[in-house]
């Protein structure tokens, strides 16, 4: 009789065992303080410094790749595991993704201050697709 692979079951923090936790909460969190900041672009309130994105190219770009990577992202990596019965992300590998999406969210509102150019934003925001598993 031949062994059957059987998943082992993930030991760790509770938080980073499936992919919709962190990044459901990151999601929330983010809308949490993204809305706000939308309004005070848009009454005038907050006016970006330096060589960032106009507020309607802010707000496109943050809905794409912050609120929704994040829901999608928490979506696929719980769905997927489930559909093909393999074990989900999790542990450092899920922390490292969820970590590469906040960096991103950091990068873009530094990059809003001035405080760094426009070239390391981008360079985390599409650093995650290093990290995705194979």
């Amino acid at each position: 009789m031949a062994q059957q692979d059987v998943m082992q079951p993930y030991k760790g923090p509770i938080f980073f065992s499936a992919g919709f936790r962190p990044l459901f909460l990151g999601a929330t969190l983010f809308a949490g303080i993204a809305l706000p900041l939308w309004i005070f672009f848009l009454q005038g309130l907050f006016v970006p410094a330096g060589e960032t994105f106009e507020p309607i190219y802010w707000h496109a770009h943050e809905m794409i790749f912050g609120y929704l990577g994040a829901v999608m992202g928490g979506f696929a990596l719980t769905a997927i595991a489930e559909w093909t019965k393999r074990p989900p992300i999790s542990g450092w590998s899920l922390g490292l993704l969820v970590a590469l999406w906040l960096a991103g969210r950091i990068a873009i509102a530094l990059a809003a201050t001035g405080t760094i150019p426009q070239v390391s934003r981008q360079i985390s925001t599409c650093s995650i697709l290093l990290c995705w598993p194979q």
